[in-house]
């Protein structure tokens, strides 16, 4: 939740994800899933932002949020957008196995 937090204070955005609607909620995380690179400016590990989905998940159901950011429906366009981010750093050479045949 840190990276999501400070991500948010970079960006001006000043509002608690486990209130926003599950409409907002996508498009904001479909943003972050998008822009999000380390301190150094450096892209993330794919693992590393699956870590980043599930901490939001589990930050979120203990805040009483009664849907899965992971599993539901409502979040298909950012579970696209991370998926597709994931492919393309390990098409990068990143992630445990890059060179992995499909």
């Amino acid at each position: 939740m840190n990276v999501v937090n400070s991500w948010c204070t970079s960006r001006h955005i000043d509002l608690d994800i486990a209130t926003l609607p599950p409409q907002n909620l996508d498009q904001l995380l479909c943003q972050f899933y998008a822009e999000v690179k380390k301190k150094d400016g450096e892209d993330y590990e794919p693992d590393s932002l699956r870590q980043m989905q599930s901490s939001i998940d589990r930050y979120l159901k203990e805040k009483g949020y009664n849907i899965s950011i992971v599993r539901a429906r409502e979040f298909s366009k950012s579970q696209n957008i991370l998926n597709a981010k994931a492919k393309s750093l390990r098409q990068q050479g990143k992630g445990k196995r890059p060179n992995k045949a499909q």
